[in-house]
C-alpha cells in the first residue's frame, strides 16, 4: 500500500508544474537517506510544465496524466547508479500502463526520457535532483507526463516529433498514478543497475536504428544508436557515447546494416 512509505499524497486542478509543486514538500518529509517513494504530487492541469533541455512540456488541457513522484534516495547509491533514474522512471511507467491497460501494449522506451506507442511520443519524464540538509540522502523528483486522451497538435511540437495517446478516459488517472507509485517505490529498493539496463535494451525504440541526436552544446550527430552502456549512455555506431541529448529523428538503417 502506498500509505506505508508515502507521506503526501496530493492532487490538484491547476498548478505551474507538478515538479515544482513537488520541491515545497521536501522540508516537510524529512528525508534521512533510505531508499524508496515519499510523496505524489498530481494535476489535471499544468500551465508552466517542463521537459529536457529547456524545452516547454505541452500540457494545457485537463484531457492528460501529470504526475511527480518525490524519491528519497541514499547519496551513495545516486552516486554510483544515479544515471538510471529516468529509466528506472520509464520502465516503471511502461510497466503501469501495460498491467492497467493491455499486457500487449505496444509503448517503448525512446533513451533518455520518452515513452513512444507506434512511432509517436506518449510521453516524457523529467528527473531532478534536489539536495537536502541531510549528508545521506537526495531527492530526486520525477516528474511524468502522458497523453491519455489527447495528444498535442503538430503546430504546438515546433516539428521536432509526433505525438499520440493513449485514447483512455481520464477515469483512469487515479489508479495510474497509484500504480506508478508503487513500481517506482519497488524498484529504488531493489535498485540493480544490471537489470535495468538489459530491460533499457530490450523495451529500446531506436537501438539498431540510425538516428539524429541533438547534444547539449546544440550541435548534432548522426549515426546507428548500437547500445545503451553501463553508465546509461546511448552509444553511436559502437564507439562515440552521448551523456545529455535528445534523440530528434530515428529512421530504420536497411535490413543489411541492421
Amino acid at each position: 500500500m502506498l500509505g506505508e512509505y508515502v507521506t503526501v499524497n496530493e492532487h490538484y486542478h491547476v498548478v505551474d508544474s507538478t515538479n515544482t509543486k513537488a520541491r515545497t514538500l521536501l522540508s516537510s518529509l524529512h528525508l534521512q537517506g533510505s531508499s524508496g517513494l515519499r510523496a505524489i504530487v498530481s494535476a489535471d492541469i499544468q500551465t508552466a510544465g517542463r521537459g529536457r533541455l529547456g524545452r516547454t512540456w505541452v500540457s494545457s488541457d485537463t484531457q492528460n496524466f501529470y504526475a511527480s513522484y518525490v524519491c528519497e534516495v541514499p547519496r551513495g547509491l545516486y552516486e554510483t547508479q544515479g544515471s538510471w533514474l529516468p529509466t528506472l522512471a520509464g520502465l516503471a511507467t511502461l510497466d503501469a500502463l501495460r498491467e492497467q491497460i493491455d499486457p500487449e501494449l505496444p509503448v517503448r522506451l525512446k533513451w533518455p526520457n520518452d515513452l513512444y506507442l507506434n512511432e509517436k511520443k506518449l510521453g516524457g519524464i523529467l528527473c531532478e535532483v534536489v539536495e537536502l540538509s541531510s549528508p545521506d540522502a537526495l531527492a530526486v523528483i520525477m516528474g511524468i507526463g502522458l497523453n491519455l486522451s489527447s495528444a498535442p497538435k503538430p503546430e504546438e511540437l515546433d516539428g521536432l516529433y509526433a505525438a499520440t495517446s493513449l485514447n483512455q478516459s481520464v477515469d483512469v488517472r487515479g489508479e495510474l498514478r497509484g500504480r506508478i507509485g508503487r513500481k517506482i517505490h519497488a524498484a529504488l529498493t531493489r535498485m540493480n543497475a544490471n537489470e535495468l539496463r538489459a530491460r533499457a535494451k530490450n523495451e529500446s525504440c531506436i537501438l539498431g536504428r540510425a538516428v539524429r541526436v541533438q547534444l547539449a552544446d546544440g550541435t548534432t550527430r548522426i549515426g546507428k544508436a548500437t547500445d545503451i552502456t553501463p553508465s546509461a549512455r546511448l552509444e553511436l555506431d559502437g564507439a562515440y557515447e552521448v551523456n545529455v541529448g535528445d534523440v530528434l529523428h530515428a529512421q530504420t538503417f536497411g535490413r543489411e546494416n541492421a
